[in-house]
């Protein structure tokens, strides 16, 4: 056995793991939290998200590791499919998790983001 073996599923997702998580905010300023934080020991996929409702000026998806963040998509309008950037697939455990962080919040903000786990 070699070095990737027990770190990915071999057969691909794990089946009946997939999930969607709604965000839905209303006020007037910035503001930020979790997304999804896996359990530990728990991998997920991040599969996809899109915007619904956009009263904010935009919305970042960060990975971050309670310290740093890094931002791995961003959208300034409503129901619109966060684009790729190039690396996926993106995947995040109990260290490094997914969050949010919202500019110019003035109204009803909403968004989902699904994922799969992978191990």
């Amino acid at each position: 056995t070699g070095w990737l073996s027990g770190q990915l599923s071999s057969s691909g997702p794990m089946p009946n793991t997939a999930l969607i998580v709604p965000i839905s905010l209303t006020g007037a300023s910035a503001t930020s939290g979790l997304i999804f934080k896996p359990k530990a020991g728990e991998v997920y996929q991040i599969t996809g998200a899109s915007t619904g409702s956009m009263g904010a000026s935009r919305i970042e998806l960060q990975m971050s590791d309670g310290v740093s963040n890094v931002e791995i998509g961003a959208e300034t309008a409503a129901a619109t499919q966060f684009d790729p950037k190039g690396w996926e697939p993106v995947y995040i455990d109990n260290n490094v998790f997914l969050n949010y962080f919202i500019s110019g919040l003035s109204g009803t903000t909403s968004f989902n983001v699904a994922f799969i786990r992978v191990r």
